[in-house]
């Protein structure tokens, strides 16, 4: 697996894309949401990065649920990696 290096922080390069392709969704609903009033669409933007993330993390604890069963804050650590791109699809 290849590494992209950013300062003192490295992702993956699967990170980085999901990261990358997140972002021009937000930045494609801002410039969209500029050219006609429709201050609604930024905030579908946002909601649906929200609910993409969620939902990656929901699945992935899902999938290994008896690795979280026995310490079930460390579903909260999201910093740690864990997500399923089917779940967040």
């Amino acid at each position: 697996m290849t590494e992209i290096q950013l300062g003192p922080i490295v992702l993956s390069s699967v990170r980085f894309s999901a990261l990358v392709a997140l972002a021009v969704l937000i930045i494609a609903a801002q410039l969209a949401a500029r050219r006609q009033p429709q201050p609604r669409l930024a905030d579908w933007a946002w909601n649906t990065v929200f609910i993409i993330v969620i939902a990656a993390r929901l699945g992935f604890v899902l999938e290994n649920l008896t690795t979280y069963r026995s310490d079930p804050l460390s579903i909260l650590y999201i910093w740690q990696g864990g997500f399923s791109p089917a779940w967040g699809l």
